[in-house]
């Protein structure tokens, strides 16, 4: 960052192209004319609470976002390609029938699937740029969501958001701020939100009046609800929250930021996706399994059907908050999605400078972790009023919960962006439907000190390699820098 923690201006990092990832050549994926001004999303403080007033500059504080900047012209050029297949206009419609003997419009690409390296569902995934180092990943990742969302915000200055976490998860809220950093980026301002609880609903009502208020002015508004790990039938809240949101906007587009599909019941996905027609509707899968099993089940007639990385890695780059306390970090779990297994009641030792030392392991979850209490209902906050008040505190306790480990095991997937984001080396254990391993496989599987286990004693073996690999390449660090001063 500059002196004083302003706005540094990072040249975007060009990954390889995977060889075999794709054959068709695309000139520009852009096809369209350019809408925003390509600014740099800035730098943003995390440990710092900003007023709404000067929340635009975040300009102070040791973790900061990367800036983001697009090309001039087209991204590096399998981004380009990835993203030029999903958006093919080569399409077919054509009228089939459901169960009850109902007309059905269905939507099929005439691109084989293969072509984006994606598997059937449940098989390997080789659309990831083979990218090794964090930063490489970060960058990569970065520049993909940048490029999607230019397409779908093309036109677009107002918008509308739903479902946004107003809870401790703190891999939620660093969804919820990854999405205020793409709208912010692109200077779509929301001129209505929800952060729906059991005792505050949200007022769709009133939200469709202020759309159709911007429309009377001749404004497009273009309807956002929040992605994760919700689209299925383990947390049905949201999707009556998105049932609701098609019903009540009918005439509006509408795009669902990334998430992951699981549906434990076929009925259940039915009739989900009976109750979600709509012809402007664009959902991003955040994962090539989500992705296949959207573009594979004719039930689901949406206008587009996006591959696209976590809104969280919008964040970009972070140095670890604390120094760690412990040699390992155990999160794990405790909700609806644990996998159940058992952690080892003890742990061998390692080799720490020549010497065998006990390994200290600290097991914990961080939904109770330093708890925020910020009182932000019926104080007409804004929606970057309640990104940068409500939602970055906790998404800076989930940093600083992460970097009490040297290395981290987990079974959350937004440890392992939060981890990957702060450099630091981890083993992941897959939550209870393979959430964790397929956004790894997709996006992530190329990178160095991160490691997959099969089980709690995998888990152990892996992250002690770890462990030892980071003391060793700490100590040759420290020699360098002897080397350099002298």
């Amino acid at each position: 960052a500059s002196a004083g923690g302003g706005v540094t201006n990072v040249v975007p990092y060009v990954p390889k192209a995977k060889q075999n990832l794709i054959e068709k050549s695309v000139t520009d994926a852009h096809t369209h004319s350019k809408t925003h001004t390509e600014e740099p999303i800035g730098t943003v403080s995390l440990s710092t609470l900003v007023s709404e007033e000067t929340a635009e500059a975040e300009t102070v504080g040791d973790m900061e976002t990367a800036a983001v900047v697009l090309p001039e012209k087209s991204l590096e050029k399998s981004i380009q390609e990835l993203y030029a297949l999903q958006e093919s206009d080569e399409e077919t419609r054509m009228e089939t029938q459901d169960e009850t003997g109902d007309a059905v419009s269905v939507s099929r690409s005439r691109i084989d699937e293969t072509k984006l390296g994606l598997p059937s569902p449940g098989g390997a995934v080789s659309v990831n740029l083979d990218e090794t180092s964090f930063q490489g990943l970060i960058d990569m990742q970065q520049h993909t969501i940048l490029s999607i969302f230019e397409k779908l915000f093309a036109g677009y200055k107002k918008a509308v958001v739903f479902g946004l976490a107003d809870h401790e998860n703190k891999g939620d809220s660093a969804i919820n701020y990854g999405q205020y950093l793409i709208t912010k980026h692109f200077n779509v301002s929301v001129i209505d939100f929800c952060a729906r609880t059991p005792k505050h609903p949200c007022d769709y009502e009133g939200a469709k009046k202020k759309v159709e208020e911007e429309k009377q002015k001749g404004e497009k508004v273009l309807i956002l609800c929040t992605g994760g790990g919700n689209f299925g039938d383990i947390w049905t809240d949201y999707a009556k929250d998105r049932e609701t949101v098609v019903s009540v906007f009918p005439n509006e587009e509408i795009v669902l930021f990334p998430q992951t599909v699981k549906f434990n019941s076929q009925e259940a996905a039915k009739a989900h996706a009976a109750a979600m027609r709509h012809s402007k509707l664009t959902i991003l899968a955040r994962d090539a399994k989500s992705y296949v099993y959207l573009k594979q089940h004719r039930e689901w007639d949406f206008a587009r059907i996006l591959l696209t990385p976590d809104s969280a890695l919008m964040i970009g780059k972070q140095s670890p908050p604390v120094s760690p306390t412990h040699d390992i970090l155990w999160v794990a779990r405790t909700d609806r999605e644990k996998e159940v297994y058992i952690i080892p009641d003890t742990f061998p030792t390692h080799v720490h400078e020549g010497k065998e030392v006990n390994t200290t392991v600290l097991v914990d979850d961080w939904t109770k972790f330093k708890p925020t209490h910020v009182g932000w209902r019926g104080k007409n906050f804004s929606f970057m009023g309640f990104s940068t008040k409500v939602v970055k505190p906790r998404l800076a306790r989930g940093f600083e919960f992460l970097a009490r480990g040297k290395v981290v095991i987990a079974d959350r997937l937004h440890a392992h962006i939060l981890c990957t984001l702060m450099g630091k080396p981890h083993v992941l254990l897959d939550n209870s439907y393979g959430k964790i391993r397929g956004y790894r496989e997709t996006w992530t599987a190329g990178l160095s000190h991160v490691s997959v286990a099969q089980s709690p004693e995998e888990a152990v073996s892996l992250a002690l390699r770890l462990l030892e690999d980071l003391e060793t390449r700490e100590k040759e660090q420290l020699k360098q820098e002897t080397r350099e001063s002298v």
